[in-house]
């Protein structure tokens, strides 16, 4: 019998019926409903794959915490993913559907990308390393703050919360954007036409 490693087996050592602690890979498909309940949640391996016709809410403020693998949402219109905590993710990968961030979050990548998916950004800041968003669409009232590279040739952010970009940041994308724009990096814009309401 192999013994489980000393790391895995700590989760399992601080886990109670108050704080319940996850390891491992979720893949949710074939109009399936999850409540995920206040915890932490090492996601390692496989992350989190959110399929058709899945509704997922993860419940008030969780850790959700993925060190490798991303948080997939595909091309499905009808899935549904809400987060009313702060989650933090290594890589978000949204092409489809609708993601809920009520209070923000953190994330290493986010990438969007695939006309039918929405990022409603309901509160808090979002703030990521890196941003690409080639097609799909940012709503809401909460901000976006990207340190690093934005790339952003399609789809639009209308977000009227601020725009915070620190890095370099390459736009051909067409758009107006409801909110401010920090800019403390540097800018190069090329085709497309953006509208911007204030530029900070």
């Amino acid at each position: 019998m192999r013994l489980m490693p000393v790391t895995d087996a700590m989760f399992l050592w601080g886990e109670s019926r108050e704080m319940p602690m996850h390891i491992g890979g979720i893949n949710l498909s074939g109009q399936a409903v999850v409540f995920m309940k206040p915890g932490i949640y090492l996601i390692e391996g496989g992350g989190i794959d959110i399929g058709t016709g899945t509704l997922c809410t993860i419940d008030q403020a969780p850790t959700v915490t993925l060190t490798t693998p991303p948080f997939l949402m595909p091309g499905a219109a009808d899935s549904l993913t809400t987060f009313t905590g702060t989650p933090t993710l290594n890589s978000f990968v949204q092409t489809g559907g609708t993601a809920n961030l009520n209070a923000g979050g953190t994330a290493t990548d986010v990438n969007l990308g695939g006309a039918s998916g929405t990022l409603n950004l309901g509160g808090g800041t979002l703030s990521t390393s890196n941003y690409t968003q080639t097609a799909g669409a940012v709503a809401g009232s909460g901000a976006l703050n990207v340190s690093g590279a934005l790339i952003w040739s399609g789809g639009t952010i209308d977000t009227t919360g601020t725009l915070t970009t620190s890095g370099s940041s390459a736009i051909s994308a067409t758009d107006t954007l409801n909110g401010a724009w920090a800019n403390n990096g540097a800018a190069n814009i090329t085709g497309g036409a953006l509208a911007i309401n204030a530029l900070n």
